[in-house]
C-alpha cells in the first residue's frame, strides 16, 4: 500500500485552516448567520450591558488538537441583578470556538449558568487567541470570553474543515507536522470516498452527491454524526479520517452541506 510523506512544518505554515487575519473584523454567530464587523476582540472601545459576569473572562486552554474528539470545557456566567437576563445568541472571532448555548437562554436574577465551549484545532501548529462574545436582549452587549489555545495536532486537514459551497471539489488533504509516514485507512461514518496517496499528503476526495445520497439512506437518516437545517436536509457531519498515525488515529473533520450559512473560515 502506498504510504504519505508528511512535509515539513514550513510547508505546513503556508496552509489554510481559521484565518483570523484575513477578516478580523468578521465573527460567527451561534445563530448560524454573518454578524456585522463587531468591536469584540478588534481594539475598538465597547459598551458592556447588563448584569452578567463572568467567572473567569480569560481561559487558558492549553493544547489542543485535531485529533480525537473536540476539545470541550466550560465557565460559569453570574446573573449579579435582581432581574433575569437573556443571552440571544454568542459572537465568535473564528467558526473554531463555539458557544454550545441555545439562542434565547435565560439566567435567573441572582443565578448562574454553566457555559459549554467547544474548540476545535483548525489551522497550522501555533498559538492562538479566540474572542467569544454574549449578546443580550436589545442587541446589548455582554461579557467577553478570551481563549488562548496552542494547536499541536500531529496530523490535520487542509482545509480544517470542508463546505460544499467552497470547496466543490470535495478534496480535503491530510497532512502532517513532522517526516513520519502514515496513511489513511478510511472514514468513520463510512461515506463514499475516494483516496489518493502523494508525496507530501494523502488526499480524502468526496462526491457531495454521493454524501448527500448517504443522509437520506436507511444508516445515514438518524445518524447521530449528521446535523440537519430545519427543513430536514444535512447541514454538518461531524467525521472521523482513520489513520495508522500512532498519535492521531482518529483525526475529526466536518462537512458543511450546501444551505449552511455559517461563515466558516476555510482555504
Amino acid at each position: 500500500m502506498t504510504r504519505c510523506l508528511a512535509p515539513s512544518l514550513a510547508i505546513l505554515l503556508l496552509g489554510g485552516g481559521c484565518d483570523e487575519s484575513a477578516q478580523p473584523n468578521r465573527a460567527v454567530t451561534s445563530s448560524g448567520r454573518t454578524s456585522a464587523p463587531v468591536g469584540a476582540g478588534t481594539g475598538d472601545p465597547v459598551l458592556v450591558e447588563g448584569n452578567l459576569r463572568l467567572e473567569a473572562d480569560q481561559l487558558f486552554i492549553g493544547e489542543v488538537t485535531q485529533c480525537g474528539e473536540p476539545s470541550v470545557h466550560s465557565v460559569r456566567l453570574h446573573n449579579i441583578g435582581d432581574s433575569d437576563e437573556t443571552v440571544l445568541r454568542t459572537i465568535s472571532s473564528c467558526g473554531c470556538a463555539r458557544i454550545d448555548l441555545a439562542p434565547g437562554t435565560v439566567v435567573p436574577a441572582g443565578g448562574h449558568i454553566d457555559i459549554p465551549i467547544i474548540l476545535k484545532a483548525w489551522g497550522a501548529a501555533r498559538r492562538k487567541a479566540h474572542d467569544v462574545r454574549l449578546i443580550l436582549s436589545g442587541d446589548r452587549l455582554g461579557p467577553l470570553l478570551r481563549m488562548d489555545v496552542e494547536i499541536t495536532s500531529p496530523l490535520r486537514t487542509i482545509p480544517s474543515a470542508a463546505q460544499q459551497a467552497l470547496h466543490p471539489d470535495g478534496r480535503v488533504r491530510v497532512v502532517g507536522s513532522s517526516e513520519a509516514t502514515f496513511q489513511v485507512l478510511g472514514v468513520e461514518p463510512p461515506l463514499p470516498v475516494r483516496i489518493e496517496p502523494d508525496l507530501a499528503h494523502v488526499g480524502v476526495v468526496f462526491d457531495w452527491d454521493a454524501v448527500a445520497d448517504w443522509t437520506e439512506s436507511p444508516e445515514g437518516r438518524d445518524h447521530p454524526a449528521v446535523a440537519r437545517s430545519e427543513d430536514g436536509s444535512w447541514d454538518r457531519i461531524t467525521l472521523h479520517v482513520l489513520t495508522d498515525h500512532p498519535e492521531c488515529e482518529r483525526l475529526t473533520l466536518e462537512l458543511y452541506g450546501p444551505r449552511h450559512q455559517s461563515p466558516v473560515w476555510l482555504k
